[in-house]
């Protein structure tokens, strides 16, 4: 939701500008308490919420990050939203079945070499 927020500036800056302006009077204030805003969201939205989450579902964090962008890309922020649920319903079958053991490795924590299928050469 937070990149939804950086993409529309007009929404994501015009209110904390707007009630630091109000609250200090100086458009230096103003645009401090934005600029301020604006870190501690894009900090929030880009680093700690994907941390979070991935350690919540066991999920790698770089391939939860790179899914909520794509799912942002082709549904927005519907997208967005879903892209949790969606990975982690993706890791869940991908535990059960087999043949979807490449995809397992990508979205899981770590490799663990006893969980991959043995070959026979």
């Amino acid at each position: 939701v937070e990149l939804h927020t950086l993409l529309r500036r007009d929404y994501g800056e015009r209110r904390p500008c707007l009630s630091g302006a109000l609250q200090f009077g100086t458009l230096s204030m103003a645009l401090y308490v934005s600029g301020v805003t604006f870190l501690i969201t894009s900090l929030e939205g880009f680093l700690l919420t994907p941390a979070l989450m991935g350690k919540a579902s066991r999920i790698n964090q770089v391939a939860l990050f790179v899914g909520i962008l794509f799912w942002g890309w082709i549904w927005g922020v519907m997208g967005m939203i879903l892209a949790v649920p969606i990975m982690m319903a993706l890791r869940s079958i991908a535990d059960h079945v087999d043949v979807l053991w490449p995809i397992r490795e990508l979205l899981g924590e770590g490799t663990n070499a006893t969980s991959l299928p043995q070959r026979n050469s």
